[in-house]
């Protein structure tokens, strides 16, 4: 059976190969010779260029970034110096909170199954519409709270550690 599968493979590649040939014959010289040109000297000039030029510009944007330093707001000359005592409290760490790790779980309640089991009750028409009414108006909430979050990222003075990472992606 190789020998019957090579042949038959052989073949396919040949035809694939005498088509591609026709196809240039068909072209003419000039088209040709043009179209090898754009494919192979032409074509992957962009790939080059972002393979040799990407990692340059991630090195000088993490530079830039890592020697600027905090940049901090300018403080006030006219405000008063916190004390040494303010500074010690503010140093203090909380007490460390008791883990919960060993205490035992409670086991009272319905058991998993008698929740999973129950049916949820159907929605009336004033439910339905008072639900569909409450979606339509948080989701343009949402929306402004969304363009509050931008604005408050785009705001915060670069060294200062976002909230989550993308906050930080989206700053950017």
């Amino acid at each position: 059976w190789n020998t019957v599968m090579s042949a038959l493979w052989m073949a396919f590649v040949l035809r694939l190969l005498r088509q591609f040939v026709a196809y240039m014959w068909r072209m003419g010289v000039i088209r040709g010779t043009l179209a090898v040109v754009t494919t192979v000297v032409i074509g992957p000039l962009p790939t080059l260029l972002n393979f040799v030029l990407l990692p340059v510009v991630r090195f000088v944007a993490f530079f830039r970034l890592a020697f600027s330093g905090p940049e901090l707001p300018p403080v006030d000359a006219g405000a008063a110096q916190p004390t040494e005592e303010a500074a010690q409290a503010d140093t203090a760490q909380a007490p460390a909170q008791r883990s919960t790790a060993s205490m035992a779980v409670a086991t009272d309640g319905p058991s998993r199954n008698v929740l999973t089991q129950r049916r949820k009750k159907k929605d009336g028409d004033e439910e339905r519409e008072a639900r569909n009414q409450d979606l339509l108006t948080k989701g343009s909430d949402e929306a402004a709270g969304r363009a509050a979050d931008k604005a408050a990222v785009a705001d915060a003075p670069p060294g200062v550690m976002p909230e989550g990472i993308w906050n930080c992606v989206r700053r950017y």
